[in-house]
């Protein structure tokens, strides 16, 4: 599959796959990999996907996440199945199935002022 998937009709809004202006060497290398990865993925459950590393495309879509981060009013960390629910200010919920996400989230535990 080329690093472009096809977008098809009613499958929802993605990012375009455009050039290769960040990540050179073998870093690049796995970047490449993994964002081919995911859209052969999706591709395959039909629901095609498109992705980026072309910098104006990629600050466009940085902009995007920001701001839909800013209308976070509460977020739900689920280390222990590896998922993130944050809570938008229009009641909508947003599911991330991430490996790190919730463990950067959660609150460490303090055994400060623990009684003995």
């Amino acid at each position: 599959m080329s690093e472009q998937a096809s977008e098809e009709t009613g499958s929802g809004a993605g990012i375009s796959l455009g050039g290769n202006s960040l990540g050179e060497g073998a870093h690049g290398d796995r970047i490449a990999e993994a964002t081919s990865r995911i859209a052969e993925l999706e591709a395959e459950l039909e629901a095609s996907g498109t992705t980026t590393r072309e910098a104006s495309e990629l600050a466009r879509a940085k902009a995007l996440l920001h701001a839909w981060v800013d209308s976070v009013v509460a977020v739900v960390a689920t280390p222990g199945v590896g998922r993130a629910v944050l809570i938008h200010d229009n009641g909508t919920e947003s599911r991330i199935a991430s490996p790190d996400l919730p463990f950067r989230l959660a609150v460490p535990v303090s055994f400060d002022g623990r009684e003995d």
